[in-house]
């Protein structure tokens, strides 16, 4: 009905309007007015026309003429059919301007915000990242793993990967693993690694924290301390070639991860060395394995702490690992399972025995470096790791478990069983630290 009056209202002669006493000008209006119709009717068949901003340039523009022409359709007091014809379209134009400027100015309707429609944005998906465009060298350098590695290792995560969604572009199992990898990996920000990875940058994070969660479920078939008597055997026999230490089953020490550490709790992470950090506890076998591990202590504890804290003390006090022994530094207390050197040997043989104990303790040292040359977010030279403690912790886990997958690769965990040196077997282990001390120097006395 509204098209008709507009039709109708287009055959007005000039000498109608001027019956109205509407002067050329607002004439001229009128007709511009219609004539901005008929455009209207034409846009209305493309898709994605936005009549409301349309219907707002044409009731700001027409606001003069249209207040004239009320005025003046007052002013001569006569009301027929046809001046309504005129009145009702400008009415209606001028209703919708009214509305559309309320929602302007009072974004709050009755204490509830007014819901504004957003123009839908086409959503970019990136090229996610694939093991087939990049060579072995290649995935090593990003990854530290090769292929057969990270495929091998995704058959084990992705029931914990891989989960149900409706989503027509979901970030494959695989793609999170990598960009897990890439991160362990080089240390760098997650944006950097979203950006080789193809994904956004929360999608890193998801992803990082995905992957982190699946490895702290299977980690302990990569990290394990085995007590059976054959791989005692061996492991004794491997240590005792390398410096000719008998009954020697795993060296243990801790390193320090740096975090940024909560600001409550600052004073808590401090180290020795006045830096925030995480105080890891390891044991590593003789082809640098880590067999053990104790990522949950803030950097102000002390090792022996740690040690007289963990299930590793309560398995050598209960005789699960008879007539063996572990090595360590001085900063842990001498036990009847835990050699320590002597401080200030006063003869050859204690010198003997120190130079031997450090010949043997320094694998530690050289499993330290490669794991944090492997993996650089956890060395000093990466920065702090921003990351909660408790994220931290499951970091220096996951990174461990790389690392001994890569010793797999170069060495066998199990070499041909050889025994030990027999002429040790009959010393005894003993409870207190006065029969620790008859046991080193029984130690030194026979070997040294």
């Amino acid at each position: 009905m509204l098209w008709c009056a507009f039709l109708k209202l287009c055959t007005l002669q000039f000498s109608h309007c001027r019956m109205l006493a509407i002067d050329l000008h607002s004439y001229v209006c009128i007709h511009c007015f219609f004539v901005l119709l008929s455009i209207l009717d034409f846009l209305f068949r493309f898709p994605g026309f936005d009549l409301g901003l349309f219907l707002d340039t044409v009731a700001c523009c027409l606001t003069r003429p249209l207040a004239c022409l009320l005025d003046s359709v007052f002013a001569c007091r006569f009301f027929s059919s046809q001046i309504m014809e005129i009145i009702f379209p400008s009415l209606f134009f001028f209703h919708l301007r009214k509305k559309r400027m309320e929602k302007v100015d009072k974004p709050f309707n009755n204490g509830k915000q007014v819901k504004r429609r957003k123009c839908q944005k086409i959503k970019m998906f990136r090229d996610r990242v694939t093991l087939v465009d990049l060579t072995d060298t290649e995935i090593k350098d990003r990854y530290r793993l090769n292929t057969v590695e990270i495929l091998s290792l995704y058959d084990v995560l992705k029931v914990n990967l891989c989960k149900p969604t409706k989503r027509s572009h979901a970030i494959p199992g695989l793609v999170r693993l990598l960009l897990a990898l890439n991160f362990f990996a080089k240390g760098d920000f997650q944006s950097c690694i979203a950006v080789i990875g193809g994904v956004s940058q929360s999608s890193c994070s998801r992803s990082l924290d995905e992957v982190l969660k699946a490895i702290m479920l299977v980690y302990k078939s990569y990290v394990y301390f085995p007590s059976d008597s054959s791989y005692l055997n061996t492991v004794k026999g491997k240590f005792y070639e390398i410096g000719g230490f008998p009954n020697i089953v795993g060296i243990i020490d801790c390193t320090h991860i740096t975090l940024c550490p909560p600001a409550d709790l600052e004073h808590i992470y401090r180290n020795r060395k006045s830096s925030h950090s995480i105080n890891v506890q390891l044991v590593c076998s003789f082809n640098l394995k880590f067999v053990d591990i104790v990522a949950k202590f803030p950097g102000s504890s002390h090792d022996s702490y740690i040690l007289s804290n963990s299930s590793l003390s309560e398995r050598f006090q209960q005789g699960e690992f008879k007539d063996s022994w572990l090595l360590g530094d001085c900063g842990y207390p001498l036990k009847t399972w835990l050699m320590t050197p002597v401080w200030r040997p006063k003869n050859a043989k204690e010198k003997n025995y120190n130079r031997v104990h450090a010949t043997t303790r320094c694998i530690i040292e050289r499993a330290f470096g490669i794991l944090k040359s492997k993996f650089r977010c956890l060395d000093i030279t990466g920065g702090s790791l921003l990351y909660s403690p408790e994220k931290v912790c499951y970091i220096v886990v996951a990174c461990v478990v790389l690392h001994n997958i890569i010793i797999q690769r170069v060495q066998n965990d199990v070499c041909e069983i050889q025994p030990a040196c027999e002429e040790n077997t009959d010393l005894q282990m003993h409870v207190d630290q006065n029969e620790a001390i008859i046991t080193r120097n029984d130690l030194i006395q026979r070997f040294f």
